[in-house]
């Protein structure tokens, strides 16, 4: 019987069969997707099965024969061919009576919460919110695996050179050098500013810290991107997710270096933001993953 675990996409691409046909999903999630080309739906649990039947008249029965064609992989995405026979005839073997495909939806990792925490308590401080004034806190952030496989021992968890930036564009600054007592306090392990991320099954969920230096934040709510280090099978993989945080800081004086204020325009030219904006395309969104 076919196993899965997370979520995947199941289209009927073919049926050679007169007897009707049907997939029967069973486990963490169930339902039943009828046997016509076309059909197509997304399944997503932490552990499922998927069943061929067919219904020769006398009602619903397993197919006889269902073969799982090798799983392909790219990236950290995958695809599958299964191809079913409902009942072996002398001159008919091939089974093509029912042939699905399935690919997964989504990538292995999903970010959650952002927040300030407790070095003591590992909790959320307040409101959640970084601020300004406080020094070295701790960025909290939950994380967890929406792919289709464990994350092993070899999993780790960073801010990428885009999240560094935008935390940096408010004055929030990573630290890669941790005090031994901060380290102690969340029991991680660094390597080389990476944060090993414990093995998690499927659905499962951790929270990973990282040390910031707010002393001279300014109030924004940056979007930060994080970066998983991973194994799938034999290739070495990076996959991405971002969320939002709030930075409550000090107010930036506009007028600063002879600029003007928002109530001090100098005539003839329109409000800022009242004027069109020229924005690079990001070159990639939260959820890709690289080989």
């Amino acid at each position: 019987m076919p196993t899965y675990r997370g979520s995947w996409r199941l289209t009927v691409v073919g049926k050679e069969a007169a007897w009707p046909q049907r997939v029967v999903i069973s486990g963490s999630v169930s339902g039943i997707v009828p046997g016509e080309p076309g059909r197509t739906v997304v399944i997503a649990g932490d552990e499922w099965h998927l069943v061929v039947e067919h219904d020769d008249g006398g009602g619903w029965k397993r197919s006889a024969q269902v073969i799982q064609r090798p799983l392909n992989r790219t990236g950290d995405q995958a695809s599958q061919v299964i191809v079913s026979k409902d009942r072996f005839w002398a001159h008919d073997s091939t089974p093509d009576d029912l042939v699905v495909s399935l690919e997964t939806v989504g990538g292995p990792l999903s970010v959650g919460k952002l927040f300030a925490a407790d070095a003591d308590r590992l909790t959320p401080r307040g409101s959640g919110s970084l601020r300004s004034g406080d020094g070295e806190q701790l960025l909290g952030v939950e994380i967890t695996n929406t792919g289709f496989e464990s994350f092993g021992y070899d999993a780790v968890l960073d801010i990428s050179p885009r999240g560094r930036s935008e935390l940096a564009g408010c004055g929030v600054l990573v630290q890669d050098k941790w005090r031994p007592a901060l380290l102690r306090a969340t029991g991680q392990e660094v390597f080389e500013g990476a944060v090993s991320v414990p093995p998690l099954e499927v659905g499962e969920s951790t929270t990973v810290y990282f040390p910031v230096d707010c002393a001279q934040a300014s109030s924004a709510a940056p979007e930060v991107e994080f970066e998983l280090r991973h194994r799938s099978g034999v290739r070495s993989l990076r996959s991405y997710g971002t969320a939002s945080i709030t930075v409550e800081g000090r107010a930036k004086d506009h007028r600063d270096g002879g600029a003007a204020s928002p109530t001090e325009q100098p005539r003839g030219l329109a409000h800022p933001a009242a004027s069109p904006a020229l924005r690079q395309e990001p070159g990639r969104a939260a959820g890709h993953s690289t080989a």
